[in-house]
């Protein structure tokens, strides 16, 4: 991986002073102003300027990394991938630099890269708080860039990325219009009022997207709009069944998990559920 980060170094600023970075003797970025930051054994760059502690645990990171793998969201990669190639197509781009923002243990990023492989030469950078999931994305992943990093400060020069999506994670808007290419498109996934229905259902006793920790700003696609003209607006819901041994990291993987009590998180994994409801908004901007 620290030959795609000095190949690829160009889109990396450092996030003290901004300034442009380069790879240092395959071991660390550094800027001309000696801000050095190091590239860890498994080849990502953690580019925070403090450590930061985040509820999400390594478990819920392998989790999502199996309920992702499992296909249950493979309808979402395939709408998301050929949305990104439309418009790559539309704009010119000889080649798709592609930045995750929230992008977890990796696999939605990894999965989106293959549904538009070969039409384009498509470079993947994933950025997440949480060091935990960078790390699971930087050995499974090599073929892409990781960095542990703020997407309040995100460690990159202005107009670099064709591309950005932000699947059911936070946003800052300001940084993505200051990182995304002129041309460039913004994806962003948010959940429908019956996403996850049937684990809302046993947890709280409601599946409307009503549960305690269920807390979506109903600005979401008012505050996208007034940053992005919008190109598009899909809604994707199905439901994909689930086998008895998805069941178990379908629900580890979920911070909805969080308010439930602990009998029924310890008891859902002997209820009948057979299939779970995936109902997802994509708004794409420009």
């Amino acid at each position: 991986m620290t030959a795609a980060i000095a190949e690829h170094s160009s889109l990396f600023a450092c996030p003290i002073c901004q300034g442009r970075m380069e790879l240092a003797g395959g071991k660390s970025l550094i800027c001309k102003r000696r801000h050095c930051f190091d590239v860890s054994r498994n080849g990502y760059v953690n580019l925070l300027l403090r450590p930061v502690k985040t509820k999400y645990s390594k478990s819920m990171f392998a989790a999502r990394r199996t309920v992702i793998s499992s296909g249950m969201y493979d309808q979402l990669h395939a709408k998301i991938g050929g949305m990104i190639a439309e418009a790559a197509g539309v704009s010119g781009h000889g080649r798709t630099t592609i930045l995750d923002a929230g992008c977890g243990e990796g696999s939605h990023l990894q999965a989106v890269l293959r549904t538009i492989e070969p039409k384009l030469g498509s470079i993947g950078v994933g950025v997440d708080l949480a060091k935990e999931a960078i790390d699971l994305a930087s050995r499974q992943y090599a073929e892409s860039l990781w960095c542990v990093a703020d997407l309040a400060r995100l460690p990159f020069a202005d107009r670099q990325f064709n591309a950005i999506l932000n699947i059911l994670s936070p946003s800052n808007y300001a940084e993505f219009q200051r990182v995304i290419a002129p041309d460039g498109v913004v994806v962003k996934v948010i959940p429908g009022e019956s996403y996850l229905g049937e684990l809302r259902e046993a947890w709280y006793g409601r599946s409307d997207g009503s549960d305690p920790q269920d807390t979506p700003d109903a600005n979401t696609e008012v505050l996208f709009r007034e940053h992005f003209q919008l190109l598009g607006r899909e809604h994707l819901e199905y439901r994909f069944p689930v086998s008895a041994e998805l069941l178990e990291p379908l629900t580890v993987m979920t911070p909805l998990s969080w308010g439930a009590m602990e009998d029924r998180r310890q008891g859902i994994t002997q209820l009948a559920i057979r299939e779970i409801t995936v109902d997802l908004i994509i708004l794409v901007g420009r």
